[in-house]
């Protein structure tokens, strides 16, 4: 948990085998995190597909959260506010 004076940054390594049908995820502040390596997916309540793919960043404000699945072993480097 974080209040609005602190950023966090975090290394983040997940692997399918941990949660193979996804875990859920959910944004309290603001968090932005950039792929490092392989892929994931955010699949929302109305069934819409993020795709989330290496060397790309994403944001999301807070109140965001649905399912997030891991397709391949991912590395992700995330900053919460």
């Amino acid at each position: 948990m974080t209040d609005n004076d602190t950023v966090v940054a975090e290394l983040w390594k997940h692997r399918l085998e941990k949660h193979p049908n996804g875990m859920p995820y959910g944004v309290e502040n603001f968090e932005t995190f950039y792929v490092i390596e392989r892929e994931a997916e955010i699949t929302t309540e109305d069934g819409y597909v993020i795709p989330l793919n290496a060397s790309h960043f994403y944001s999301f404000n807070g109140g965001f959260g649905d399912t997030w699945k891991t397709l391949q072993p991912s590395m992700e480097m995330f900053v919460v506010n």
